[in-house]
């Protein structure tokens, strides 16, 4: 297939994102009436604080949905679990989890909260906060709430596998055990029969959404451990890397990286794009599928794969990024900084400096960065014991 080439040369374009960051840097249009201590609004950027909250103790997960933002932070009598009215700041509920494990997963489907805190899984009512069930699924602080169906609750738990679980009773339906290595779980209604697709290691299989029960399966190349993909309109999207055979018959993985799109209607591949550089995350939005190297990003058309352009980033970038209204917000933990890009050409738009040069400076999750359009769109995120949005 033939490959789309950027018409300028990757260095130069790296030259005017520098050069842009700098000029951006002369102009601050900080708003007088924000606190001394938020981030100062640098060129720009589209939005504005619209409010914060400080904790006692520092964030270890958060979630949006349903109009409301949900915090969690660990104190001495266990996970504490706090609702905000994303409108106003106000707080709606606050409940405490016991158990004594340091990291919290959150998620929020529908008018229910799900959490894990090991080794269990709870469930809330989003409106109350009152406690629908809670199980103990054996959890490690690094498993995580992958996605969901009307039914189940999907966690991959660490070096086991995926298991699904009863949205509404906790119990456990089926399990599917992959071992070591990077999952990625995707359910999707296609042709009217409900699929949940698994990608481990050189595997994309299909299973039945109620049983788990195989359907298919297709080799796909080797995932990697810092494998990714994503799911729009009957199209999964997802990396591979390029590897090669020690001496010793150990895989070991080369700095090249493949994203390819697949029909899952007709189990055909449509397109393979090249990225050069070992990948580290994608989002689609927009008929445009944004891509982070360890040293680009870079935007792809949806439909053939062509990239309509990309940059060097001189910045270390946490994924995965957010696009909202035709905007790429990213966070570079090297700066110290949020920065805004127009998704269309990939324009420097503006940036939040936080000033500090430890703010991104600890093992931050991947739910740091999260965007909602309920009741407006909303940029939200948390740094130690502080979480912002903005709008």
């Amino acid at each position: 297939m033939k490959k789309y080439r950027v018409s300028i040369d990757l260095k130069n374009l790296a030259a005017i994102f520098f050069v842009l960051i700098s000029i951006a840097g002369c102009q601050d249009n900080s708003n007088s009436d924000i606190r001394a201590d938020s981030p100062k609004i640098v060129g720009d950027f589209p939005l504005k604080e619209h409010w914060r909250k400080d904790f006692d103790s520092e964030l270890k997960a958060m979630a949006l949905g349903s109009g409301m933002l949900i915090t969690g932070i660990i104190d001495d009598d266990g996970a504490v679990i706090q609702a905000f009215d994303i409108a106003t700041g106000s707080s709606l509920w606050k409940n405490v989890l016991p158990g004594n494990s340091i990291d919290i997963k959150i998620m929020v489907v529908d008018k229910s909260v799900y959490v894990i805190y090991a080794p269990k899984l709870f469930a809330m009512d989003l409106n109350t906060g009152d406690l629908i069930f809670e199980t103990d699924i054996r959890a490690s602080s690094g498993d995580e709430i992958a996605a969901f169906t009307d039914n189940h609750i999907f966690v991959i738990q660490i070096s086991e596998g995926v298991y699904a679980y009863d949205r509404y009773t906790g119990k456990l339906s089926w399990q599917i055990l992959v071992g070591r290595g990077n999952v990625n779980v995707f359910p999707a209604v296609i042709a009217t029969r409900q699929l949940v697709y698994i990608i481990h290691g050189e595997y994309l299989k299909a299973v039945n959404e109620r049983d788990g029960s195989l359907v298919w399966q297709r080799q796909i190349g080797f995932h990697g451990p810092a494998g990714y993909a994503g799911y729009r309109d009957g199209i999964l999207y997802y990396s591979t890397s390029n590897i090669h055979y020690s001496s010793n018959n150990k895989i070991q993985e080369e700095a090249g990286t493949q994203i390819l799109a697949l029909d899952l209607g007709t189990n055909s591949q449509l397109w393979e794009n090249e990225l050069g550089n070992q990948g580290e995350c994608m989002a689609t939005e927009n008929d445009g599928i944004i891509t982070i190297t360890t040293e680009t990003i870079a935007m792809s058309d949806l439909k053939s794969g062509e990239k309509v352009w990309e940059y060097y980033i001189p910045l270390e970038v946490y994924c995965p990024p957010v696009i909202m209204e035709g905007v790429i917000y990213l966070k570079d933990f090297f700066t110290n900084q949020v920065i805004a890009m127009k998704q269309e050409n990939g324009a420097l738009l503006g940036r939040l400096d936080f000033e500090d040069s430890g703010w991104f400076g600890y093992k931050i999750p991947t739910d740091n960065l999260l965007s909602s359009i309920e009741p407006f769109p909303v940029l939200a995120f948390y740094s130690k014991n502080s979480v912002y949005v903005f709008k």
